[in-house]
């Protein structure tokens, strides 16, 4: 089911997820933006950080849960790490639940 998701910066529609950005931003926690609204937010003071729905995220992802799975193991099996682990995917998985889902496949016009 898809609803209308609106961008947090200009209060205009996203129309689909080639002109999407998430970002972790409280207290409504998941934030979304146009593409260019991201630019031009993170220009500002209040720079953000890594795009929820990004490559780099992706690739964050793999590189954290390697560490904490080695500091699992190294650390004498404590679930600690393991559980640090989970706090990207999760993140990632909840963007795509609020908001990624709600929007249409097709790339930017």
């Amino acid at each position: 089911m898809q609803h209308p998701v609106y961008c947090e910066r200009c209060a205009d529609e996203i129309g689909s997820q080639g002109d999407l950005v998430t970002v972790l931003k409280l207290p409504s926690v998941i934030a979304a933006y146009h593409v260019r609204c991201y630019g031009l937010e993170a220009k500002g003071l209040n720079a953000f950080g890594t795009p929820l729905n990004s490559v780099s995220l992706i690739w964050l992802m793999v590189v954290f849960g390697l560490l904490c799975l080695f500091l699992f193991v190294a650390n004498s099996f404590n679930p600690a790490f393991l559980i640090i682990a989970c706090i990207i995917p999760l993140l990632r998985l909840g963007s795509w639940l609020v908001v990624e889902r709600h929007i249409s496949h097709s790339s930017a016009t």
